[in-house]
């Protein structure tokens, strides 16, 4: 409570809100994935989360539980934890993904006009606007910065598939497939 990120970590949103496919079950997976490359991708990271848990509960958390309380060490917490990361973490210096406090709520949208940048020589990081950001507007940045990344990607790191503004479903996977996209149908 005293750390000056504390308000910031009060405000991360459970495992249940996160909508991450990396909290879902085997089961989920299979039947809101099937036949995407991503069921064992998942599995297999599930898998490695879990034994690292382990690992870490057995030689480092069971050894001081002053410090690693056992009801706030949990598996489960542990890939909430991981899925915060992966959700919310920008890749700020080097393409290394941080997890940037208040930068994080900015929303997504492909070529927005604001970006951040990171300091070299701190690593201090700030959001860049690229206009005049009026009271009450959404601040957006692009997650790819530019770059091209597939719908997996965005469904696996973020729980959504972006689709160009004003698209329709129809006019949106077939940006998706031209801009080199898998073909991905959510409900």
């Amino acid at each position: 409570s005293a750390s000056r990120v504390a308000p910031w970590l009060a405000s991360l949103p459970p495992a249940e809100q996160l909508g991450l496919p990396l909290l879902e079950s085997a089961a989920s997976l299979a039947g809101l994935l099937q036949g995407s490359h991503l069921v064992e991708r998942l599995a297999r990271l599930q898998q490695d989360l879990r034994a690292e848990f382990q690992g870490l509960e057995a030689d480092v958390f069971v050894n001081d539980r002053a410090l690693f309380p056992e009801a706030a060490f949990t598996e489960e917490r542990y890939l909430w934890a991981h899925a915060i990361g992966l959700s919310r973490g920008l890749p700020a210096q080097d393409g290394e993904l941080s997890l940037l406090p208040l930068l994080d709520v900015a929303n997504h949208a492909e070529g927005a006009q604001h970006t951040w940048a990171a300091a070299a020589t701190t690593g201090d990081v700030a959001l860049l606007a690229g206009g005049k950001i009026g009271e009450g507007d959404a601040v957006t940045v692009d997650y790819s910065r530019g770059e091209p990344k597939g719908t997996w990607e965005y469904f696996f790191s973020h729980g959504f598939v972006p689709q160009p503004e004003g698209a329709s479903d129809e006019e949106a996977a077939a940006w998706w497939l031209e801009a080199g996209g898998r073909p991905m149908q959510l409900a």
